[in-house]
């Protein structure tokens, strides 16, 4: 898809409505405006670099429970 593509689906549609993604099979998560980025990456099939549009979930308000990731928070 390209950026005219997403601006065609956008059109018309109400500015407050949210993005979303899906997160597995049963469950849906919000887009992050914050995280969502251009990037540049590597297109090997051309071998060249290209900037594309990534679209990260939001987990802002998520807090990992102790002994996960965050499991020595002294650390950080």
């Amino acid at each position: 898809m390209k950026v005219s593509d997403l601006k065609e689906i956008l059109s018309g549609l109400p500015n407050d409505m949210n993005v979303v993604m899906i997160m597995d099979d049963d469950s849906l998560i919000t887009v992050c405006k914050e995280k969502s980025i251009p990037i540049t990456v590597m297109n090997y099939d051309e071998g060249e670099e290209e900037t594309v549009l990534l679209l990260l979930p939001c987990g802002c308000d998520n807090d990992l429970p102790l002994g996960e990731i965050n499991s020595q928070p002294e650390l950080n």
